[in-house]
């Protein structure tokens, strides 16, 4: 199965591709974003983007995950990430981080609410 793109009101979902690495860097390298996680950090590594970005394709492949760029219709901007992490059986934790200059505008709620639906009524989690 091939991972899907999914659509709500003002976000696409879709794969993470090559392309999206210096985008992901620039974000996730604003120290308040990577203290809002648990496993990005500061500074952020040069390359590790496009190696974290590598890794999605298994984790799919593999129903151990599932890694979703959050990027706007409006003019297809990357602005985070929202995952489902740790998949067992039908279980699994949600992780998500969303670029600060688009805080304060509900995408990661959008996002998130999204992404349960889809695991809900496509994977049975």
């Amino acid at each position: 199965m091939h991972q899907p793109e999914i659509n709500t009101g003002r976000l696409i979902l879709r794969r993470f591709n090559a392309n999206d690495a210096s985008s992901v860097s620039e974000l996730v390298g604003n120290e308040n974003v990577a203290k809002t996680t648990t496993n990005i950090p500061h500074p952020y590594p040069e390359g590790m983007a496009e190696n974290w970005i590598k890794g999605h394709p298994e984790r799919w492949d593999s129903k151990k995950g599932a890694v979703f760029a959050i990027t706007t219709k409006e003019n297809n901007q990357l602005i985070g990430t929202v995952s489902l992490i740790k998949i067992e059986a039908a279980q699994a934790e949600i992780g998500y981080w969303i670029g600060e200059p688009f805080w304060g505008n509900g995408y990661c709620t959008e996002a998130v609410i999204a992404l349960i639906q889809y695991s809900n009524e496509s994977l049975g989690i």
